[in-house]
């Protein structure tokens, strides 16, 4: 329990919920409330990830409080059902529902399904992309630079841009994620030499390398 001098406003309520502090409920609730799992409310929710905003206007639930009793209940084994209804928003109403959800996401241990965010980059739905990008710059400490180095030249030039802001997010970059930076900045594609030089531009590894390659 916290001191009755440290009370807690919306946002830090929500913070501790997120962690797993929701306060138990009182015991005379359990004649009356049902809690309802994560899963429940992620089939509630479902219909109305994928519809249009035109469809049933007049009984659209309260999305925003759906997306609230979701995160508050969702743990580490619901990520591969929150990951699926992330992808499934991709027909969605409104780009909130795909952005509330990845905030749920990115609290919680993604590390396992990190291939999976990764090949969301590529989505054909930029709100996708970047949702998937948000969740990966949660934890920059814990991206697979290996895997974004080794399909880097492969792939379309908007991927290409995300992929240079999450290697430019790396605390601790190798000699591999500079030489992939200094490669995009030669990239044939001016929008990608945009994106490497932004990045370089704010790296914190030895200039000398990183100066003489921006001023070529």
């Amino acid at each position: 329990a916290l001191p009755i001098y440290q009370p807690l406003n919306d946002e830090s309520w929500r913070e501790l919920i997120s962690r797993g502090g929701t306060p138990p409920l009182p015991p005379f609730t359990r004649s009356f409330y049902a809690q309802k799992t994560a899963a429940e409310w992620i089939k509630v929710l479902r219909p109305w990830v994928v519809k249009s905003s035109e469809d049933d206007t007049a009984n659209r639930p309260d999305i925003e409080e759906l997306i609230w009793n979701l995160g508050a209940a969702a743990t580490d084994k619901d990520l591969p059902a929150l990951l699926d209804l992330l992808q499934a928003s991709f027909c969605g109403p409104d780009e909130d529902i795909t952005q509330s959800l990845a905030q749920i996401i990115g609290r919680m241990s993604w590390e396992p399904d990190q291939k999976k965010l990764i090949e969301l980059l590529k989505s054909p739905n930029t709100e996708i992309a970047d949702a998937a990008a948000y969740i990966l710059l949660r934890r920059p400490q814990s991206i697979d630079v290996a895997t974004i180095i080794a399909g880097f030249d492969t792939q379309p030039v908007r991927v290409r841009r995300l992929y240079c802001v999450l290697l430019g997010s790396v605390p601790q970059p190798t000699e591999a994620t500079r030489k992939a930076l200094l490669h995009a900045l030669q990239s044939k594609d001016d929008s990608v030499r945009w994106q490497a030089a932004l990045v370089l531009g704010k790296a914190h590894w030895p200039q000398e390398p990183r100066v003489a390659a921006l001023l070529s």
